[in-house]
């Protein structure tokens, strides 16, 4: 009885030797083979999508696209129609009809501002007036105002007069880009500047978010701080493997500056591929822009007037291509006959009148007449 006892003792005991022994002594990597694995799978999906977003680059050369917006701001946010502090008590709609935007290469950039009719309005007139010119030229930025960009029917609108701002274009960051031509400029040119979305300063999140129905690849980026004006910030995108990976959704978070969120809409060209149709731009509880394209044109000859940065007589300038401390900007007017004559801050701004500041005299009114006097 005791050496069967024994024999099945060692029995069990040779059994957990070798039980031991194969978890031992099987590959010590075995154990961490699926988080290599993913990694490798997760650059290989990022690869992927960098390399059609640089195939779209290449592709599409250049762009013309022109396109109506609706905006609303919402109840609260800050008044557009003043540049005093006030909230809305409603919220106040514009529609905006032509816009145009013109890229050429990397370094080309032309935005064209048409008024915006608050709503509701008569028929509106004069739909395509440009009230606004952006243009980008290597490191030259030029920024052109014809006036207010709101027409509201009011008799006595805030007057703001002509004016234009020259700049470096390197001071051009995605936290300041008019949300416009957000939706182009991811489509198209997303690791360009200013977007300069970069291969090995992106992660991927998620291959099954919930954009798209669970088809769409979330990716993100954490941009530092670079100073006051340009706040840390989290930025994704969401792209669409069925779509050669376009950006179909977007978000850019910098508390305590407020957020931002933006979702795009394609049709598909038969030369170029997909084209932006439609897309949206947020600020949450602020404003919201929502675009439809009316014409597109892709890969034609764009003439060079278009990246024009001169100015028309009577604009006064202020040129900020040598910094931004008070002896380093020159403001000037724009003569007849093309020539600069200098002028001071004090008549840039009274004759931009972009502060809607009141005079600084205001006539004083007639003393009431006495009782019985003629």
């Amino acid at each position: 009885m005791p050496f069967c006892w024994l024999q099945r003792f060692a029995s069990f005991v040779t059994a957990f030797f070798f039980l031991v022994a194969a978890t031992d002594f099987r590959s010590p990597t075995q154990a961490d083979d699926p988080a290599p694995a993913q990694a490798a799978h997760e650059s290989a999906v990022l690869d992927r999508i960098f390399a059609n977003w640089k195939a779209r680059h290449d592709r599409v050369r250049s762009v013309h696209i022109t396109w109506d917006c609706r905006t609303t701001f919402r109840k609260g946010s800050q008044n557009p129609l003043t540049t005093r502090v006030a909230s809305l008590d409603r919220e106040l709609l514009f529609e905006q009809f032509g816009a145009q935007l013109w890229i050429d290469g990397d370094d080309h950039v032309c935005l064209v501002g048409t008024p915006n009719f608050k709503v509701p309005h008569p028929k509106p007139t004069n739909t395509r007036r440009v009230v606004s010119r952006k243009v980008i030229v290597g490191k030259t930025m030029s920024l052109y105002w014809a006036g207010s960009i709101y027409a509201t029917g009011d008799p006595q609108p805030s007057v703001i007069g002509p004016h234009a701002i020259l700049a470096p274009s390197v001071t051009v960051d995605r936290w300041m880009l008019d949300p416009s031509y957000q939706a182009i400029l991811l489509t198209f040119r997303p690791q360009a500047s200013p977007l300069s979305w970069l291969r090995d300063r992106c992660d991927l999140v998620d291959e099954n978010s919930a954009v798209e129905n669970g088809h769409a690849v979330k990716c993100q980026r954490v941009v530092p701080s670079t100073g006051r004006f340009y706040p840390k910030r989290t930025e994704a995108c969401w792209v669409s493997p069925l779509r050669d990976d376009v950006v179909v959704h977007w978000t850019i978070e910098s508390p305590p500056h407020g957020d931002w969120v933006g979702s795009i809409r394609y049709k598909k060209d038969g030369t170029c591929g997909w084209i932006p149709s439609e897309w949206s731009c947020e600020s949450p509880g602020e404003v919201l822009y929502e675009y439809r394209v009316t014409s597109h044109a892709i890969n034609e000859t764009i003439e060079p007037a278009v990246f024009s940065q001169g100015f028309p007589a009577g604009t006064p300038v202020e040129d900020q291509l040598n910094g931004i401390r008070p002896k380093q900007i020159h403001r000037y007017m724009i003569e007849p006959d093309g020539s600069k004559r200098a002028i001071s801050q004090e008549e840039y701004l009274r004759l931009a009148n972009v502060y809607d500041t009141p005079p600084q005299n205001p006539p004083k009114k007639p003393a009431p007449a006495k009782p019985g006097g003629n």
